[in-house]
């Protein structure tokens, strides 16, 4: 079939086998209505960078029709994107991504998007199986000396921030414990405990003071005598002679043999036979034995049916099917004056305060704020135990009473739900203020909640 390639307010598309692609030559570009009219997309030529952040654009869209959209390139010079395009054309004969295209297309259209989960892990794994089950295939680690693990995982990446490759196993293992996934081993990666990286030197150290200006010299063993020694002190010129009975050795294996290996260390001069193995971390510059490095595994991913059916029918379970029980703004500063009340003797709680910004909540009319304050609740709710208190003001602030936890662990709780929070809101905004800002305190008898009125 004659394709057109069409030019319209500067923007190029080009219709082939009945499909509509647009052709984005930059990120200027991009606008999500445009790739709503279209049934794909191909990138042109452009730098990498470019290329990586287009598909980031797309692909952390909350709609289906975006996120799953068939992209493909005019390049095949990136194979760490592979995974990312759907193929590639010359932009002359389009056929085969047409062809290509219509398959996705009939499959993204199976796809259950209306019942997801709130919290980030499962929506970003729920995002990923849609994308293997529409194009039909595995998913497999791509070697990338750019890694933080030395491995990519091009879809999933492009969801998260840079250098969250820990997290995007974390998320993947989310996957395999819940059947959802099938696995093969590929590799197993050894990581640094402190920054999570790679990039690791592995080195030869002195067990006294962790030197690495050491020195292994071979032990000479005599057969007449049975002296051994380093085999500095049996050197004599260009010959070996023995520094116990002045007899020269002559032949390895007849007159004598090497059995092991001395080391010394040129710092604190301490000499050892086995010397300690450490990491060295070329990110962070930490320094760590061996034995406390993280270990991961590297998987190639397959949809399991369970998997499978999931995509299809939707992510529903018993706790998205329940009602976001919180309580009213009233019983909540009545059950926080209790905790502040009996903290006098003893407390173990902590209240806790979330903030959205108000350029989130603003262009949102009363449906939307309401719609909006419950799926905030809900992600909330996710995080918490059953013996929490959660209450909500407004669509902009929410309240949490943590029953039995310390500062320390309602601080790493509330950092989490911060993160996670910002980080599903932000995919649909451009702005880069801060969306969600988390405050708490130790419930203690001085603790103020004139902010509850």
């Amino acid at each position: 079939m004659l394709q057109v390639l069409k030019h319209n307010q500067a923007k190029q598309y080009i219709e082939s086998q009945g499909l509509k692609f647009l052709v984005l030559s930059s990120v200027a570009e991009y606008e999500a209505a445009l790739l709503k009219e279209v049934d794909a997309v191909i990138l042109g030529d452009m730098e990498q960078r470019d290329t990586a952040q287009l598909l980031k654009e797309v692909r952390r869209s909350r709609d289906k029709q975006l996120y799953l959209k068939p992209i493909f390139s005019v390049m095949k010079n990136d194979p760490s994107n592979s995974e990312g395009f759907d193929g590639f054309t010359d932009l002359i004969s389009n056929k085969g991504i047409a062809e290509k295209a219509r398959k996705i297309l009939a499959k993204i259209d199976e796809v259950n998007s209306k019942v997801v989960p709130h919290d980030f892990e499962r929506q970003t794994l729920f995002k990923q199986m849609a994308f293997m089950y529409t194009r039909d295939q595995l998913l497999g680690p791509i070697t990338d000396r750019y890694s933080k693990i030395g491995y990519a995982f091009p879809f999933i990446e492009s969801l998260l921030t840079d250098g969250a490759s820990l997290t995007l196993i974390n998320i993947l293992k989310l996957g395999l414990d819940q059947g959802l996934m099938t696995t093969k081993l590929v590799d197993k990666i050894h990581t640094c405990n402190e920054c999570q990286g790679n990039y690791l030197n592995f080195r030869e150290v002195c067990p006294k003071c962790s030197s690495v200006d050491i020195v292994a010299k071979d032990l000479v063993h005599h057969f007449k005598c049975a002296h051994v020694d380093v085999i500095d002190k049996f050197q004599n010129g260009d010959e070996l002679t023995c520094p116990k009975c002045d007899s020269k050795l002559r032949h390895i294996g007849i007159d004598y043999d090497k059995p092991s290996t001395m080391y010394s260390c040129n710092d604190c001069h301490h000499q050892f036979q086995d010397s300690d193995m450490q990491a060295f971390c070329i990110d962070c510059g930490k320094e760590e034995d061996t034995a406390n490095l993280l270990e991961s595994e590297i998987n190639t991913y397959a949809l399991s049916e369970r998997g499978e059916h999931l995509v299809i029918n939707g992510w529903e379970n018993e706790q998205d099917n329940q009602h976001i029980e919180h309580l009213s703004l009233e019983l909540f500063r009545i059950m926080l004056g209790l905790e502040i009340q009996r903290s006098k003797a003893s407390s173990r709680s902590v209240f806790v305060k979330f903030d959205i910004h108000q350029s989130v909540v603003s262009p949102l009319g009363k449906e939307g704020r309401e719609q909006f304050q419950r799926e905030i609740l809900g992600i909330v709710k996710s995080y918490v135990a059953a013996t929490d208190l959660l209450s909500t003001k407004n669509a902009q602030e929410y309240f949490i009473l943590l029953n039995d936890n310390t500062l320390e662990e309602a601080q790493e709780k509330c950092q989490i739900i911060e993160h996670n929070l910002t980080k599903l809101i932000a995919d649909n905004l451009t702005t880069k203020e801060d969306l969600v800002l988390g405050s708490l305190q130790q419930v203690t008898s001085d603790l103020k909640v004139e902010h509850l009125t």
